[in-house]
């Protein structure tokens, strides 16, 4: 059953003031606030001590995506310059791995900004770089533009983007340039591989080298996901009730590695710490993909919305195991899919134990999936502390770890 979930009821005060604009001149500096489920309680930190917040009792999991170039200008017959965001791709292949390296001709979805676009519009380049460069509007779908690119010279899509395009800040990063030279380095992770979003997984931008290395000192385990973060992750919530709101889909991947790896901190009693909300949604996803097999589900791997709130959670040592079996009857190497998966109150998580989070904005899923995790109590009064207390909210913003 679909829980009702009243938005107004995680709603708080953001004063602009709070919002960073840009990160601080060393990541690991960032705070950290300690939230203690068990205890109730909150206490000040900083993230170059996180190895001394968690110790090897804790298995962590980050996502390993690349946030591409992917908002860019092309101009009309009128000479009207219209914006691109790329937004997912379509052809070749919807995995970006492929489509970004295609070349010649690719399909993506898209957000235009231009007046009267309709089917069979074309747009060309207006740089002295890559001057074949076409695009076509094929379909529009919902608010999204269904987009042809197609070009001569012998360059793949993604080096034509690094050409062209810049990385997409958040809209609430309000400058007087939408990007610049710092984002290139640090709106990345310092372990970004797999080109694909187009927002970072912002929780991990405060780790460095020296943290790594601290952890690893303590034997914490360190695992990666993949999960290519869209721009409908700053949709706000317009409806009174959650309910209502369409929740984005987002592709991700997860090896057979990953999930041997699990399966051995579980049987050693270790607890999964997620690193983000976007490693929640991947390994959560994951868990309920493994429900779905349990019960006879033969589909693709795809999560819809509300889907998780039908099935009652199984041992997430059995889950696990259902997904390595289901992996080596099909000789797979990974799990491929998407996922709508919203998480709110009431949510039951599979088998995530902790997270680390920044600090979100208002009205979003996000300050759900959050208060999902922690209470709403508890959620009002680390907010309330990180509000009073000087934290820098949002992407470039402080950290939260919640144990």
């Amino acid at each position: 059953m679909i829980p009702t979930v009243n938005i107004k009821d995680y709603h708080f005060e953001l004063p602009t003031k709070k919002i960073a604009l840009y990160p601080l001149k060393n990541r690991d500096e960032s705070k950290l606030l300690v939230v203690d489920r068990t205890q109730q309680s909150v206490g000040d930190n900083n993230f170059y001590n996180l190895h001394n917040v968690i110790d090897d009792n804790y298995h962590l999991v980050v996502n390993n995506t690349k946030v591409i170039p992917a908002r860019f200008y092309l101009k009309r017959k009128n000479e009207k310059i219209v914006e691109i965001f790329c937004l997912n791709p379509v052809l070749p292949s919807i995995d970006p791995q492929i489509s970004l390296i295609e070349k010649n001709t690719v399909v993506w979805n898209c957000i235009l900004k231009g007046k009267k676009i309709k089917p069979g519009d074309k747009f060309t380049n207006f740089s002295d770089s890559v001057t074949s460069l076409q695009a076509e509007v094929l379909d529009i779908i919902d608010s999204h533009f269904e987009i042809k690119f197609e070009w001569d010279e012998d360059l793949s899509f993604f080096e034509i983007i690094q050409i062209l395009g810049s990385i997409p800040l958040p809209p609430y990063i309000e400058r007087e340039r939408e990007s610049e030279e710092i984002d290139k380095d640090r709106y990345q992770t310092v372990f970004a591989k797999e080109n694909g979003s187009v927002a970072a997984p912002t929780a991990a931008l405060h780790f460095t080298e020296e943290v790594f290395k601290n952890l690893k000192k303590k034997n914490i385990k360190i695992s990666e996901v993949l999960l290519h973060v869209g721009s409908g992750t700053f949709k706000p919530i317009f409806t009174d009730t959650v309910n209502e709101h369409p929740m984005h889909e987002e592709f991700f991947s997860v090896s057979i590695k990953l999930i041997i790896d699990l399966i051995a901190s579980v049987k050693k009693g270790k607890k999964i710490l997620a690193v983000g909300t976007t490693s929640v949604r991947t390994l959560e996803s994951l868990m309920i993909f493994a429900e779905k097999l349990s019960l006879g589900y033969k589909g693709k791997v795809y999560i819809e919305q509300w889907e998780a709130y039908e099935y009652n959670p199984v041992d997430k040592l059995k889950l696990l195991e259902i997904l390595k079996d289901y992996l080596i009857k099909n000789d797979f190497t990974k799990i491929i899919g998407y996922t709508q998966l919203c998480i709110i109150p009431s949510y039951r998580f599979r088998i995530i134990d902790s997270m680390i989070t920044n600090f979100h904005q208002p009205y979003s899923t996000l300050i759900l999936l959050v208060a999902a995790f922690m209470g709403k109590d508890l959620w009002h009064k680390s907010y309330e502390h990180a509000l009073n207390n000087d934290y820098r909210f949002l992407s470039y913003g402080d950290s939260s770890i919640i144990l």
